[in-house]
Parts: C-alpha cells; sequence; structure tokens
C-alpha cells in the first residue's frame, strides 16, 4: 500500500493488458483546471489548491491566483476563501469547520466559469488504537537500507463499510556536522565565533498515498498497516523522529478515487504502459459538464495520533562533513582563497580545520532552527 505519487494533479493514465506505447493527440486538454482540497472535523484552517496544466509534454500545474472559492454546507453557510500564494486559499482561523454527519459542497468561480463538486457528506471517523516500528531492512533496486518500518492498528469498527485513506506528515530534530570557531573574511580580519551544532527541525508530507477498503478483511479492524520506512542513509533518525498520520474515514467514490491514483503510480512504469484515461474527480464545470476538470474534493472523518522515536542503535551512512586539517594549515601557502573562509571543529576528536559553510548552519540543510510548537523532547 506504500506508493510514491505526486499530490499535485495532471492529466493521470491507468494501465491495462497492450504494453505498446500510445501517444494520443490530446491538443484539447493543454489547460485542464485542477481543483485539489479536504475539509475534515478537525479544527481548520482549511486549504483550497486551484492551478491548471500546461502541457501533456510538460504536465505541470501553475497556480491560479485570481479565482473565488466557497465552502459551503447543506444548510446555506458557507465562507469565501483568502487566497495567500501559489494558487492557495484558507479558510479563516476559528472560521468554517466541518461536522460529522452533515454534507458539503466547494465552489470555484474562475475566468466566468463555475465548478462545483457534487454534495459530500462527513463519515464517522475510525479511531487510531497504535502506532509502531520495527527494524527492518528495505530493498530498493537491490541496495538493502537498515531503518524503521512504521506500522498502524486502527481501533475496530461497527461494520467493514469503511474507507480509509492515510497521507502520513514527519518532523525531524538533526543537526549541523560542525561548531563553528571561526570565519576569515581576509587574511587579518577573522571573527571568533565558538558556536556549537546548530539544531534544526524539518517537517515533510511524505510523498505516499496509502489507502484501504474494509471488506478486504477478515474482521472490522485494520491491523499492521505498513506506513512509511525511514533508513539509516539521511539525518532524519540521527537525533529524534516524529510521525504525524491523520486517518481519513472517506466514503466509497473517495477511496476509489484516490485508490486508483495509487495503482496507477504503482503500475505505470512509464507515462505511457498502457492506453491512458483521466482520472476524474468530483468537480464538475456548470457551463459545460463535459469539460476535463481534475482533482478531487475530499470530505473525512480524521482521527490523528504522533510518535516520537529517539536514535535508534544502527550503523548510519549519511555522509558528514569533517573539518580539513590540512587546509587550513596550508590556507597561506596558496594564492588568495575565496572569503569568507569557515574554521570549525569536531567535537568528538577535537579537529579543527575548513569546511563549507553548509556543514556548520542546519537551515541549509532544509530545516528551521524553530522548534515546532508540537514538539515533546
Amino acid at each position: 500500500m506504500r506508493t510514491k505519487i505526486l499530490l499535485y494533479f495532471a492529466v493521470l493514465f491507468i494501465s491495462s493488458s497492450c504494453i505498446e506505447k500510445y501517444f494520443p493527440t490530446i491538443d484539447e486538454y493543454k489547460q485542464i483546471i485542477v481543483i485539489e482540497g479536504f475539509l475534515t472535523n478537525l479544527e481548520g484552517p482549511y486549504q483550497v489548491k486551484v492551478s491548471e496544466t500546461v502541457d501533456v509534454n510538460n504536465p505541470v500545474p501553475k497556480p491560479i491566483t485570481n479565482a473565488e472559492v466557497i465552502l459551503k454546507d447543506e444548510f446555506g453557510n458557507f465562507e469565501i476563501l483568502n487566497h495567500r500564494k501559489d494558487g492557495l486559499y484558507y479558510t479563516q482561523a476559528g472560521g468554517f469547520g466541518g461536522e460529522i454527519g452533515k454534507k458539503y459542497q466547494l465552489e470555484v468561480k474562475v475566468n466566468g466559469k463555475t465548478y462545483l463538486s457534487s454534495m459530500e457528506t462527513m463519515p464517522e471517523p475510525v479511531g487510531i488504537d497504535s502506532i509502531y516500528y520495527q527494524i527492518e531492512e528495505n530493498i530498493d533496486n537491490t541496495i538493502v537500507t537498515e531503518g524503521l518500518q512504521f506500522y498502524l492498528d486502527t481501533e475496530p469498527f461497527e461494520s467493514k463499510d469503511k474507507y480509509f485513506l492515510w497521507i502520513p506528515e514527519e518532523t525531524y530534530q538533526y543537526t549541523s556536522d560542525l561548531g563553528l570557531k571561526q570565519i576569515m573574511y581576509d587574511y587579518t580580519v577573522i571573527i571568533t565565533v565558538n558556536q556549537s551544532n546548530t539544531v534544526c527541525w524539518q517537517t515533510d508530507t511524505l510523498p505516499d498515498v496509502l489507502t484501504l477498503a474494509a471488506n478486504e478483511l477478515s474482521e472490522p479492524v485494520a491491523r499492521k498497516i505498513p506506513l512509511n520506512f525511514v533508513g539509516t542513509e539521511s539525518k532524519r533518525l540521527s537525533v529524534r523522529y516524529s510521525l504525524l498520520i491523520n486517518q481519513m474515514t472517506i466514503d466509497k467514490k473517495a477511496y476509489e478515487f484516490w485508490n486508483t491514483i495509487r495503482l496507477q503510480a504503482v503500475e505505470s512504469g512509464s507515462l505511457y504502459p498502457r492506453q491512458p484515461y483521466q482520472i476524474r474527480g468530483n468537480m464538475k464545470c456548470v457551463e459545460n459538464p463535459e469539460e476535463i476538470v481534475l482533482g478531487y474534493f475530499t470530505v473525512a472523518g480524521v482521527a490523528k495520533k504522533r510518535i516520537y522515536v529517539g536514535r535508534p542503535n544502527l550503523i548510519f551512512e549519511y555522509p558528514i562533513c569533517t573539518p580539513d586539517v590540512q587546509a587550513l594549515k596550508d590556507i597561506y601557502k596558496h594564492p588568495r582563497p575565496s572569503f569568507p573562509q569557515y574554521i570549525g571543529y569536531n567535537e568528538v576528536t577535537g579537529d579543527k580545520g575548513l569546511a563549507a559553510q553548509r556543514c556548520f548552519y542546519c537551515e541549509m540543510e532544509g530545516g528551521t532552527m524553530l522548534k515546532p510548537d508540537f514538539w515533546e523532547d
């Protein structure tokens, strides 16, 4: 149930039995609107993304920033979302919220057209019993990596007429490789810093879409659902790791949409392995119902749970910066180097030498030094 998938929708393709490459003529679909949004029983703000594809040969959606986006319920309550950036529209904090059993609809107006979702009922969520992990080996293209494989057990549910969607989110703490001792701006201007290894946190929504239809189970409870694997070839497990699971209980139509995307990514080893079709969602153009519209307005009952893991007793294989002791000794022997030059030390060995700037500042590896509000040490 694990699969890599782009969360931005473009022209997607699914397989049949033919293995001959097929190059379709789809000039009329060069610009297709893409509407993606989630509404849950959890507190907002909620986000809707509006974009459009450009060309099948370069299917990267571009943001639409001039849309009017409205969330509304079956009783006439509504909220107009605010555009922030990159085609992302948000409800206000403490504004429009989802409730179990109520029906909701998404409306998007853009370029003189109106796009409406079907009216969607929010299902009752199923709870998460536990998230746990095991030390395992992962094989990818004959490369064996040791790490932690995470699993999930749901709480029991009343009937097997349940459908699930999981999109995991990870946050991990890591440090810079070296402490910073000095910065040389030239041969005469040398600033003493005495900075220890910096500490950062990075949060990523994982590109894994996981789905399950409960009627596939032998009993009304799901056990040992494989989530993500985290190996030792990166810093993700190097200090402290956290995995957040939003367990979304969705209806059958939403499950069929998300599961088709999951299967598409699993089966399509290349762009045209079999004859394609567009994966249609629940959004339609009012003025032209035959217009292709991509994406889905997903209404879900959500239960959430988070797990924290300290550094496991494993052999880590990610590259680590080391101070170049000899380069520091030779810095005055060579033609004038580029400045600034960074002088660091290894707190374990005590070695002092030159190293790249990224070795001292953990933000340069993608994270932030701002500790998340939810983080538990």
